[in-house]
C-alpha cells in the first residue's frame, strides 16, 4: 500500500466513526426509560380520591374520609384468591353504595380503576348521578345492556348535567372490543383525559373515543353510586367487585399496568 492511500484511510477512519457517532447519538435516540417499580408506587399516591380494598369494610383507605355507605342488603365476600371479607358483592336487585363526597369530585380529567366479576352480562357498576331526582348525570360505567357482553363507558357532554337525566345511550358512549364472561376476573380502568375516554381491561387499551368537551362537567348535587337503586328502574349491576381507585386526574398506560400486575 503507497504512502499516499495509507494518508487517505487514516484521515477518512476518525471522520466516519465521527458521522456515525453523531448518527446514533442524533438520528435514532434510544427510548425513554420506564418508571420503575418504586416510582409507580409513588406516582399512584397523587390525586388518589378514593381507595377501598373492602378489607376494613366500606371506608376510604386514601385518608381523604370519603366512605361508601351501603343498601341494607349490600354485604362483604371472598375476594378473588377466597380471602373472607375482602371484596364487595351485588347480588340482588336494591345492592347499591354510595359515596356522597363525590358531590364535590372536581371538574377534571379522572380515573377509575378496580377489580371486577360479573355474574348477570348487563347492569350499571359506577356512575355519577342523583338517582333520588334522576338527575345531574355526567358519566358512567358499566355493561353493555344490548347482550354484547362488553364494558361500556359513557359521558355526559352537556354544560348544565345538573338538568340532565342518565341516559347511557349518549353519543359519545364506547364499548371495549371484548367480549367478557360470566363469573370471570377482570382488571379494568376507565379514563377520561382531555376530552378523550379510554377503556382498559386486563391492561390493555380496547377502546378509545375523542369527545368535542375536553372538560367535565360534575353536578353538586350528585354522589357517585355503586349499583343502582331499585327504584332507579334501570339494571343494577350483578357480581363482585374489589380494589377500587378513583382518581382526579388521567392515569398513564404503565400505571394502569403496575395496577394489574399488583392485583394479579
Amino acid at each position: 500500500m503507497s504512502l499516499s492511500k495509507l494518508s487517505v484511510i487514516l484521515f477518512l477512519t476518525p471522520v466516519t466513526l465521527l458521522f456515525f457517532s453523531c448518527q446514533k447519538k442524533f438520528g435514532t435516540p434510544s427510548d425513554a426509560p420506564r418508571p420503575t417499580g418504586i416510582e409507580l408506587q409513588a406516582s399512584l399516591k397523587k390525586d388518589l380520591w378514593g381507595f377501598y380494598t373492602f378489607s376494613h369494610g366500606f371506608s376510604d383507605q386514601s385518608g381523604n374520609n370519603h366512605d361508601l355507605t351501603p343498601s341494607n342488603s349490600l354485604k362483604l365476600t371472598y375476594d378473588i384468591i377466597g380471602n373472607p371479607d375482602q371484596a364487595v358483592e351485588f347480588n340482588e336487585a336494591d345492592d347499591y353504595a354510595i359515596i356522597d363526597a363525590g358531590k364535590n369530585f372536581p371538574d377534571s380529567d379522572f380515573s377509575i380503576s378496580f377489580t371486577v366479576m360479573p355474574t348477570v352480562m348487563n347492569g350499571n357498576i359506577f356512575q355519577k348521578v342523583d338517582f333520588t331526582t334522576n338527575k345531574g348525570y355526567s358519566f358512567s360505567i358499566g355493561l353493555d345492556n344490548t347482550a354484547s357482553n362488553k364494558f361500556l363507558f359513557s359521558t355526559n357532554q352537556a354544560g348544565d348535567p345538573c338538568s340532565s337525566a342518565f341516559n347511557t345511550n349518549t353519543p359519545t358512549a364506547i364499548t371495549g372490543d371484548r367480549a367478557l364472561f360470566p363469573n370471570a376476573w377482570y382488571y379494568v380502568c376507565f379514563t377520561f383525559k382531555g376530552g378523550e375516554e379510554l377503556i382498559y381491561v386486563n391492561g390493555e387499551l380496547i377502546a378509545d373515543l375523542k369527545t368535542p368537551v375536553s372538560t367535565l362537567q360534575h353536578c353538586q348535587s350528585a354522589p357517585f353510586y355503586l349499583g343502582v337503586p331499585a327504584a332507579a328502574g334501570i339494571p343494577g349491576f350483578m357480581g363482585k367487585m374489589d380494589n377500587l381507585r378513583i382518581y382526579s386526574r388521567a392515569l398513564t398506560e404503565d400505571e394502569v399496568i403496575y395496577l394489574m400486575e399488583t392485583y394479579k
